[in-house]
């Protein structure tokens, strides 16, 4: 029998649409003894139970993120404490939106990161929630739509995809702000991979 198998970002998607958006803000990942952590705590345990998910999902969610790889003990119970402990970093600290930064517009992935000069050495600086800007390139010999992406120091990550840079590409020349965070970092075969969340 076939079973299907989901990773941990799976799991907490699926918990994040079924709460309230106040809930999603009450939880923190230094809140371990509200009545929402203990929710997170026993829904992963009964998932553990079930062997819906394992070791591997848990360290490869924290490299991934970036997490500091503390030692985990292999009980179930232990286990599901640190899946919460996850999730709540997810909703706290990379998937929420920051209704401070304005209007949110949407999540992309950057294109031609690995055309970036000294993208290795710029890469091992970044975090989730960093800043970053978007620059407007209408002298671009690829794409008079160009739309680059940089850190706030300038150095250059990446370019919004031709796929969708129309809209952005026509905000910013109309004088609306843009402005952007680093959500997710990931570095695989394929090379570097950047996703940000970019507000108006």
């Amino acid at each position: 029998m076939l079973i299907k198998r989901y990773t941990l970002e799976n799991h907490f998607k699926t918990l994040i649409e079924a709460m309230p958006l106040a809930q999603q803000k009450k939880v923190s990942k230094t809140q371990e003894e509200t009545d929402e952590f203990k929710e997170l705590f026993d829904y992963f345990q009964n998932l553990l139970e079930q062997e819906s998910i394992t070791l591997e999902e848990i360290t490869e969610y924290k490299k991934l993120f970036r997490i500091e790889n503390d030692t985990l003990a292999f009980s179930t119970s232990s286990l599901a404490k640190e899946c919460a402990r996850l999730l709540c970093h997810y909703l706290s600290e990379v998937y929420l939106p920051d209704e401070t930064k304005g209007r949110f517009v949407g999540s992309i992935y950057l294109a031609g990161t690995q055309y970036a000069a000294n993208i290795t050495e710029i890469f091992y600086t970044l975090q989730i929630g960093d800043d970053v800007k978007l620059v407007r390139e209408k002298e671009n010999p690829h794409d008079e739509k160009a739309v680059k992406v940089t850190t706030l120091k300038g150095e250059k990550l990446g370019y919004i995809p031709a796929r969708h840079n129309l809209f952005l590409s026509q905000m910013l020349d109309f004088g609306v702000e843009l402005f952007a965070q680093i959500r997710k970092l990931k570095w695989d075969e394929d090379g570097v991979a950047i996703k940000i969340m970019i507000y108006a």
